[in-house]
């Protein structure tokens, strides 16, 4: 229909609601994009699964692999070297101190992490 709008929300219902595309950020960078349906039954990103995961559900606890390390977010003067989300990243690994950048998927999904790929 010609018509965009950016929505910038923390209330996933809302964004469920009215997006067709969303891109999940993490410090100021875009980690997930893609069809809005895809990215939130099925994240790909960890920071995704996690902030999906950790919205308020009757009698579901946050999976323990899912909590997060024990870091103090960054500053946005002192940004992290490579993934942004590596020093709190439960899947972190070898490889992942290095930038990231986003790459397509086969499903059309663009990710900023090569373990999701």
């Amino acid at each position: 229909h010609g018509l965009t709008y950016v929505l910038i929300s923390h209330n996933v219902s809302v964004i469920r609601h009215m997006s067709d595309r969303v891109a999940v950020m993490y410090l100021g960078q875009i980690v997930e994009l893609g069809d809005a349906q895809q990215v939130l039954t099925a994240p790909a990103h960890p920071y995704t699964r996690l902030l999906l995961d950790s919205l308020p559900a009757i009698d579901k606890p946050l999976e323990e692999e899912w909590a997060l390390r024990k870091t103090d977010l960054p500053g946005n003067r002192t940004l992290p070297q490579g993934c942004f989300f590596y020093e709190r990243c439960p899947l972190a690994t070898h490889g992942c101190e290095v930038r990231q950048s986003l790459a397509i998927r086969e499903d059309g999904r663009e990710l900023r992490c090569w373990r999701a790929l």
